[in-house]
């Protein structure tokens, strides 16, 4: 019969060094450890998405047609049939102009027909008016079930409706850009545990602070930092799942990250229909956010970043509390010399130097790929 946890090495005088990866097979390269991570970490990552496609509700511009003082007791049909212009497609699709208005009517005197019954005996010559203008008086937005959005708030429309995709998306992406690059090298120098966590306060205390904005200028530029703040919290903690799993089941862990990413999007759907307000729904995905700081006391460092950094005895104590967890036992007689940084690299002319991002395109094979991966996002 087979000897029951036979030890990994053989006892002598002398330990015998070990890989990372030779360890993380004996205690497990998909454990409980693993596995208590990787919910963790994809409960973060349900954020992402929430964060990430906010933009088509809180954003959206619904129907609209300028307003007119005089007519603001009517109902929308009859406003909109006595003061704005419309055009009817080859379909027969009846289009009302969201940006003009007749400008020379006597919408007082319809005003007053329409209250007293007597519409009908409008004269023809207020229809004959073919003359028009820009929505001088604001407009009306179709909301008769109550929602809003920062487009109806801050009159985002017309000449002013790329706005609301700026501040919803392009700027939130530059951000989500520029965070890649800035916390992925604060990640690799002051550790994962501790990028994940900032960027997740981060995130929560701009996000939720969004949903307060005054203005459009302070909505922009915490949807920007929003953005960045998303790519942090992403980016360390997928990295900090990933590369403590075995290479097995990588492929396996990455795509189910990304089902939960999915199940963001759905339940984003769900909670916009519950909650219409576009400051109410903003705060409600993003306050919650601060409960995620108790990771803190869940997490402990990446053991591969320790071991990257040469911190060998920080490193062994992770191993063997994960270990622990995955309920398997630590390989005795084994040591991790770690004389310097492993991801350090050696120049042409012998000197030693930390990595950066532009080593992504320093090389040919490393130049391709990086080229395909940015031509893909």
């Amino acid at each position: 019969m087979a000897e029951v946890n036979k030890p990994l090495y053989e006892a002598s005088a002398m330990p015998h060094l070990i890989s990372f990866d030779e360890i993380l097979t004996h205690i497990g390269d998909l454990g409980r450890w693993q596995i208590q991570v990787f919910l963790l970490i994809s409960l973060a990552i349900l954020v992402l998405g929430l964060q990430n496609m906010v933009i088509v509700f809180i954003g959206a511009i619904p129907e609209h047609w300028c307003a007119v003082p005089e007519l603001a007791a009517l109902p929308y049909d009859v406003q909109k049939n006595l003061s704005i212009p419309y055009d009817i497609s080859d379909e027969g699709v009846l289009k009302w102009s969201a940006c003009e208005v007749y400008s020379e009517r006597n919408y007082t005197q319809a005003a007053f027909l329409y209250a007293s019954g007597g519409l009908d005996s409008l004269s023809h010559f207020f229809y004959t008016d073919g003359n028009q203008t820009s929505c001088e008086n604001g407009w009306i937005y179709d909301q008769r079930e109550g929602g809003s959005t920062f487009a109806t708030d801050w009159d985002l429309v017309c000449g002013k409706s790329w706005l609301a995709s700026a501040a919803g998306q392009s700027l939130y992406m530059l951000g989500f850009l520029i965070g890649c690059i800035v916390f992925g090298e604060i990640s690799d120098k002051k550790g994962r545990k501790k990028t994940f966590l900032f960027t997740i306060l981060m995130q929560a205390t701009v996000s939720t602070a969004s949903a307060f904005s005054p203005n459009y200028p302070v909505y922009a530029v915490l949807r920007f930092l929003t953005g960045a703040a998303a790519a942090g919290s992403c980016n360390s903690g997928f990295v900090y799942l990933m590369e403590n799993i075995g290479g097995a089941y990588r492929n396996r862990c990455s795509n189910g990250v990304s089902i939960f990413y999915s199940m963001g999007w759905l339940l984003l759907a769900l909670f916009a229909w519950l909650i219409p307000s576009w400051r109410h729904l903003q705060f409600g995905i993003s306050v919650w956010m601060f409960i995620l700081l108790g990771y803190y006391f869940l997490l402990d460092e990446s053991p591969r970043w320790l071991y990257a950094e040469g911190k060998h005895e920080e490193c062994e104590v992770a191993l063997r509390k994960m270990a622990a967890i995955n309920r398997r036992p630590y390989p005795e007689n084994v040591q991790l010399i770690l004389n310097e940084k492993k991801h350090q690299i050696v120049t042409d002319d012998g000197k030693v130097r930390e990595p950066n991002v532009m080593d992504t395109l320093r090389t040919p094979n490393m130049r391709k790929k990086s080229l395909v991966m940015m031509l893909q996002w």
